[in-house]
Order: structure tokens, then sequence, then C-alpha cells
């Protein structure tokens, strides 16, 4: 392969990167979204009156096993973005090397 077409390929590749780095971070701030939400609902059911308590104890596990899933979605994507961006770091070392 020549100079031109090894550059090519390599910036294809990085531009692919960056595409999946942004998906992954739009899943991620989706996450985030969505436990800041739940932690309201968790507010919201925690300050209930003593009185109308009723079926609260199922809530606040429903809430709290949303809670859950939802802060593990985020570190995966947290891992994920971390293992694209030191792919993209390695592609970037070798972009260097090349010009």
């Amino acid at each position: 392969m020549d100079h031109d077409a090894d550059v090519t390929a390599l910036l294809e590749r990085r531009l692919k990167l960056v595409g999946k780095v942004s998906a992954v971070n739009a899943e991620a701030l989706k996450a985030n979204q969505r436990i800041c939400g739940l932690q309201m609902e968790m507010q919201r059911i925690e300050l209930m009156p003593e009185d109308a308590e009723t079926g609260d104890a199922g809530s606040r596990r429903a809430v709290d096993a949303a809670l859950a899933e939802a802060e593990t979605a985020l570190a995966e994507c947290e891992r994920r973005i971390a293992d694209l961006e030191s792919e993209m770091e390695a592609l970037d070392r070798r972009l260097s090397a090349i010009g």
C-alpha cells in the first residue's frame, strides 16, 4: 500500500471510531438522564406523607432496581467510550508516525 492509501484508510477508520464514540456518548447521556429522573422519583417517594405510603415499599424497590440497571448501563457506556478512545489514540499515533 502506498502512503496516501495508508493515510486514507487510517482516516476512514478514525472517522468510523468518532461516529462510534458519538453514539456511545448519546447512550451515556440517556442513561444519565434516566438516573437523574429515577433519583427524583426516589426523592418524591421519600417525601410522601406517611399516611400515603401504602405500596411505597414496592415502588421504592422498583425504582432501586431501575436505578441500579441505569447505573450499570452508564458504567458500561463509560467503559466502551474509554476503549474506543484508546483505539483512537493508537490510530492517531500511527497517523503521526506516517505523517
